[in-house]
């Protein structure tokens, strides 16, 4: 993600993935690589989001 640090992203990522928002897989590289998606209870709240979005 262009213009975030590696670590703000981490830290920005703990809480959803804590929720069930976000699922994160670790591949064992050096330097680790780290993939996070969203989760089925993440992609639900979509919409939620997109009408937040469109009042802003």
């Amino acid at each position: 993600m262009p213009g975030v640090s590696q670590k703000m992203l981490s830290v920005t990522l703990r809480s959803p993935t804590r929720g069930g928002l976000v699922s994160r897989r670790v591949e064992p590289t050096v330097p680790p690589r780290v993939f996070c998606r969203l989760t089925g209870l993440g992609l639900s709240l979509e919409a939620a989001l997109v009408g937040l979005r469109t009042r802003a």
